[in-house]
């Protein structure tokens, strides 16, 4: 696939890494932003506060747990 090989063009980015990317992203062609594939892994920050208190800033895990591990591996 062409996706896999464009990936694999980024260091640190091998073969298996990359077609795991791309089997749980399904075609990257469909996303119009960057954004909206961290959405889909579950990277994007969140806050965590409440009304007087600001929180720390962590990543949501609202997405695709498997994708997020390929990344991470």
């Amino acid at each position: 696939m062409p996706e896999v090989q464009k990936i694999t063009q980024i260091k640190g980015f091998g073969i298996t890494t990359a077609s795991g990317v791309v089997a749980e992203l399904g075609n990257i062609k469909e996303y119009r932003t960057p954004k909206q594939m961290i959405k889909m892994a579950g990277l994007s920050l969140t806050e965590n506060s409440s009304g007087q208190k600001k929180g720390k800033m962590s990543i949501s895990k609202r997405g695709r747990k498997d994708l997020r591990k390929i990344l991470y591996q």
